[in-house]
Formats: structure tokens, C-alpha cells, sequence
């Protein structure tokens, strides 16, 4: 066979969705790298990307359908899977109803197709199913309140810009795309100051850093807020001036000082970097408004830029996610006569445990709630008593050990003809197959239709699928850039007006002596460790400040535990002589942390992941 080249994207949870170019001779991919004619992503692929062909063919790939049992897991045949899905779902329906199923999906990928998976709660009534974001919408939510015109998202807009403040956003590991944008940008002139709560690749990048403590950068944005307002006035056609200057005018540059950890000096660097820069772009990361005051976070940001006249400046400005709409039809989930049961997703097994009807079937597919919501003790406890459990995935995850079945999926490069759109740039790219799966493995959304013939329900699922290609394909403000890839048209719509936040939502108080920061690394997000975890004998690093170290008599390398209500974590200390007092840091897919985690919401019913706090005993 001759080598055949194929272009396809990256679907990985991330905001690069990076294009890939793989060659393929008789039917074995001999090479795999970055697709030379992505606008963003073009010469390099990074290493989560560079992971997929293991991923499909490493060590930790299931291939058969695994029951639990006794004596361990034991291999079944799909006949068997299948009816035993099908029977676990009726069991539960005919003694509880349609709300006595759980139905979770979140995450894992970025594809448009996932939404068809929706259809198969909502034809057996509406199931229980989990709610609320894990991730960025609360930081959205803010700007679509504030200045909703900021959610559009062009990277290149930064090459205009005299100064760059990255404002929690750590780049280097996280958006790593955007790093040739920032030496160009510098090339260009312009200056690159971090806000942030520990030292990164970014912040050594960075011409200038600003280290705060964790949970003051709210107020911190209040005061810079209150300074140009001194300088410079209120803009005039605003909505809610009075109240927010108030707020921001009574931000005082000594209380700042003490809650942040700045000294003067750097208060007022960073002040005159905010102020006296035009245009000045400001990226606000994803960590920070994973909190209760998240929202109000994202709106004083955006404020900011409009006190100190870069909103609507070429270059300036604030961002921080974007959701490009439209790419799924209105009608493709109309499903009126459904009625779901729904709970919050960051507090799921505290809800599980206490719902009434009681919930006794879960289907989960795309999720690993046990490795990625907050109080992860209690999801497990829920699944582990469970009657019945079924676990869609291509590895054996936390989530999947805890349940009664595991059923072995194929992975979006092994499966073409869905799209993946960016939540940082504008291109729309359309997968397609690299290699087919392994042999006993099949697609989810032929699992979800074979079990719905099993329930009596129909195939409504691959003519969704179909009906959602057409749709995109047919979108007139999708511009052709090369197979398989679009960019959305640039609209010269008027900006919406402004609207200053009226209320302002503050952090939560401590509970505990300790704040507990999970944090992404370049190698993984979103809990998606591609290797074997670490064995007990080897736990995870916890990172405090040499203050807190001495003053608990930890030394480097020394075995601690981690603990509060919810539960415990063996982790082994580290000390980083930037880290505030009163903060450990660790990377958020360590096996176990969610235990810690709080499980708490905010008032839009988005998690509080960053207001977890805990306790140290050597």
C-alpha cells in the first residue's frame, strides 16, 4: 500500500487544538507530527499531543469488555455487556423511574459530537444527570454578564499590543501555541508581566512578575480599578458607574499590600505596568475563577480595561475563553417531554448519595468524576454501592474501577467526521481516522444506540450525527482554509454595551490552615495522566513555602499527610522559596487529591476547585 498522508486534530481538552499531519503505510502510522498549515498550531506538535499514538496502542488499552467480580475483573464477551447494560438500566427504571439513572458525560474531549450522546437521556425521560462546570464557565459567565463582546478570541491580536499581562495564565505549560505569538509580540516591543502565585515557565519568561497570595487577586483588580478611576475618570455610556467605583475606590493600598503579599515597590510596578501601557492585553488563565468569586474576577478584569481605555483598542483588552456557538444545531436535542433530575456536577456524590428516588443504574461515558470532581471519596463511595455501574472508557481510570462494568471504546483519532472547534483561537477542524481500534473495541455512539434497541428506543443517534456534518458544513461564516479545516469569518458587529458588575461576589473564608492549589502541568490537563499512576510507595509532591516547612518541622523529601473532613493524602514535601506562606501546591492528576478537593459551588453552580483548604501533619 502506498503511504497515504492524513490530516486530522488533536480533540485532547486544551485550549491549542492543535492540527496533526499523519503518514500511513500499510495501515501503520510510520509518522505522526503537527499539520504544517495550522494558522496557530503549525511546527510543533506538543508532548499531549505528541501521546495519542500511544494512547492507542499503549499497555493501558482495554480490548474487551471487563465485569467485576470476586476474584478481580473478568473478560466477557459484548453480547453478554450489552444485556447486561440493558437489563442493569430496566431494573432500575422499573423500580424508580427514569430519574433512578444517572447519565454523566463531561470532558475527556473537545468534540461537537458529544452533544449527539445527549439524546439517550433524554429518550428514556431525562435519567439524573450532573450539571455545572468543572473548568471555565465561570470566568465566562462574568464576561458575558460584563462585556460579552471580549468572548471572541483571536490570538493574533496580541502582536498590536505595547504590554501583555497574563494574569494566572500559565502559558508556557498550558497554551503553549500562544508562546511564539508572545516573542513575536516582544520582537515587536512590547513588555510581558505574569500575575501569579507561584514561579512558572511563564513567570521566567515574563519581563516582569507579580506574586500574590492565592484568593487576593480579586481585591488586588479592585484596587488597580480604584487607581485608574483616579486618573482617568468614568467612560462615558457605562451602566452601574457609581456602584462599582465605590467599590473600587475603597480598595485601600495598605490592606492590599498585607492580603496580596506585595510590597510597595511592586504595587506600584505593577500599577504603572496596568496604567501607563497602551495598548495593554490582558489573558486572564483558567485556575483563578475556579473559585466562588471567579466570576467577579473575570468582570473587574474586564473592567480594568475599560478604565484604562484598551476595551476595543487593536491589542488590547481583556480575554479569557471563548464558545463558539452555532456549530450544533438548536434543534438537534429538542426533547421537550424530557424531564431530568439534575445535580451539581462538583458536588455529584454528596448528591448521589442522598437523591431520592434513589439512583441504582449509572452510565458514564466521557467522565472520570472519580478522578476529577471535588470530595472524590464520596463518588466512589456512591459507585461502590451502587446496584449497577457502567463505565465507557479506553483505560482502566479511577472511575472505571469503581464500577460493575467497563466497556472498551475507541478513541476520536481511530474515528473520523466530528469537529473540534478552539477555546482560544478561530479554527473549526474536522476529524479524521488514523488508524482503526484495536480489535474487540467499538465507537460510543454505536455502544449507546445498541444499548437503546435493547430499551425499545430507536437509532436516533447516527442520523443526529449526520444532520450535525451537514450543519457544519453548510455554515456560511465558516471560512475554507484547507481540507478539513474552517476559520470563522471576522464580523464587524458593534460592540455591546458595557455594564460595570453590579454586585461583586467575595472568596470564602478559610477552613482549614491551608489552601490546597491543583494545577495543570504541559504533560496533561483535566486529570488525564497518559502513564501509569505512581504506586503508593512513590506519592505525590506537595510544595510548600520554607516558612510553613520550618514552622512544621517538614524538611525536603520528608513523608506528610494531607488531610481535612472530606479525607487524607500521602505526598511527600518539597519546598519553593516563592510559594506564599499558607499555600501548597500540587499537580492536579495525583491519584487520589480529589478526596481533598472541596465540593462546594458557586451561586451559578460552577466549582470552587481553588477554595479547598486543608490541614499538615508530618
Amino acid at each position: 500500500m502506498a503511504r497515504e498522508t492524513r490530516h486530522t486534530v488533536c480533540p485532547y481538552d486544551c485550549p491549542d487544538s492543535c492540527g496533526i499531519t499523519v503518514e500511513i503505510e500499510n495501515n501503520r502510522i510510520v509518522s505522526f507530527g503537527p499539520r504544517a498549515d495550522h494558522p496557530y498550531t503549525r511546527g510543533f506538535l506538543c508532548t499531549r499531543g505528541q501521546e495519542w499514538p500511544r494512547r492507542m496502542r499503549g499497555p493501558d488499552r482495554l480490548t474487551s469488555p471487563l465485569l467485576k467480580s470476586e476474584g478481580g475483573w473478568k473478560p466477557i464477551g459484548w453480547d453478554e455487556a450489552l444485556s447486561r447494560t440493558v437489563q442493569g438500566l430496566e431494573n432500575a427504571i422499573s423500580r424508580h423511574g427514569h430519574r433512578s439513572v444517572l447519565f454523566y458525560s463531561y470532558a475527556g474531549n473537545v468534540l461537537k459530537g458529544n452533544e449527539v450522546q445527549n439524546l439517550f437521556p433524554a429518550m428514556l425521560g431525562g435519567c439524573t444527570m450532573a450539571e455545572g462546570s468543572l473548568c471555565g464557565a465561570e470566568g465566562l459567565s462574568g464576561l458575558a454578564e460584563t462585556d460579552p463582546g471580549s468572548l471572541k478570541s483571536r490570538p493574533g491580536s496580541v502582536l498590536q499590543s505595547r504590554g501583555v499581562l497574563l494574569w494566572g495564565r500559565n502559558v508556557a505549560e498550558n497554551n503553549l501555541h500562544f508562546m511564539p505569538f508572545l516573542h513575536e509580540a516582544r520582537r515587536r516591543g512590547a513588555l510581558i508581566g505574569s500575575v501569579e502565585v507561584r514561579t512558572t515557565p511563564t513567570t521566567a519568561f515574563s519581563d516582569y512578575t507579580w506574586l500574590i497570595r492565592p484568593g487576593s487577586d480579586l481585591d488586588l483588580a479592585l484596587y488597580l480599578c480604584g487607581q485608574a478611576i483616579r486618573r482617568r475618570g468614568f467612560p462615558k455610556g457605562v451602566v452601574n458607574s457609581e456602584a462599582f467605583a465605590a467599590r473600587a475606590l475603597a480598595a485601600e493600598k495598605n490592606r492590599i499590600i498585607e492580603e496580596t503579599g506585595l510590597d510597595e515597590a511592586s504595587l506600584n510596578g505593577l500599577e504603572a505596568f496596568v496604567l501607563e501601557t497602551t495598548p495593554l492585553s490582558t489573558w486572564m488563565g483558567w485556575g483563578p475563577q475556579r473559585a466562588r468569586s471567579g466570576s467577579s474576577l473575570a468582570s473587574v478584569l474586564a473592567s480594568l480595561s475599560m478604565l484604562t481605555g484598551n476595551r476595543g483598542l487593536p491589542g488590547g483588552g481583556t480575554t479569557f475563553s471563548q464558545e463558539i456557538e452555532g456549530l450544533v444545531p438548536e434543534t438537534l436535542l429538542y426533547f421537550p417531554e424530557a424531564d431530568p433530575r439534575i445535580i451539581p456536577r462538583n458536588g455529584l456524590g454528596r448528591a448521589l448519595l442522598s437523591a431520592d428516588p434513589p439512583v441504582e443504574a449509572s452510565f458514564i461515558v466521557r467522565g472520570n468524576p472519580v478522578s476529577q470532581c471535588g470530595d472524590a471519596a464520596s463518588t466512589r463511595r456512591f459507585l461502590e454501592t451502587c446496584p449497577f455501574s457502567v463505565c465507557l472508557d479506553y483505560r482502566m481510570s479511577l472511575t472505571a474501577r469503581c464500577c460493575s462494568l467497563i466497556l472498551p471504546v475507541s478513541l476520536p483519532l481511530e474515528r473520523g467526521g466530528d469537529f473540534v472547534s478552539s477555546y482560544w483561537h478561530d479554527i473549526v477542524q474536522e476529524t479524521v481516522a488514523v488508524a482503526d481500534p484495536p480489535e474487540g473495541v467499538r465507537h460510543e455512539l454505536d455502544i449507546i444506540a445498541e444499548v437503546a434497541s435493547g430499551l425499545g428506543l430507536p437509532d436516533r443517534f447516527h442520523p443526529a450525527m449526520e444532520e450535525l456534518r451537514r450543519h457544519v458544513r453548510s455554515l456560511d461564516w465558516l471560512e475554507p482554509l484547507a481540507p478539513g479545516m474552517w476559520r470563522i469569518r471576522e464580523r464587524n458587529d458593534p460592540a455591546p454595551a458595557f455594564r460595570f458588575p453590579a454586585s461583586i461576589e467575595r472568596p470564602e473564608k478559610p477552613s482549614g490552615p491551608f489552601r490546597l492549589i491543583t494545577v495543570h502541568t504541559r504533560r496533561f490537563n483535566n486529570g488525564q495522566d497518559l502513564r501509569q499512576c505512581r504506586p503508593p510507595e512513590f506519592p505525590p509532591e506537595a510544595a510548600f513555602s520554607p516558612a510553613d516547612a520550618e514552622k512544621l518541622g517538614i524538611a525536603p523529601g520528608q513523608a506528610v499527610t494531607l488531610f481535612n473532613d472530606r479525607g487524607s493524602l500521602s505526598a511527600i514535601a518539597a519546598l519553593d522559596s516563592a510559594r506564599p506562606a499558607g499555600t501548597i501546591v500540587m499537580v492536579q492528576a495525583a491519584e487520589g487529591l480529589n478526596v481533598l478537593v472541596s465540593p462546594e459551588v458557586t451561586s451559578r453552580g460552577h466549582s470552587c476547585i481553588n477554595e479547598s483548604w486543608i490541614d499538615v501533619k508530618p
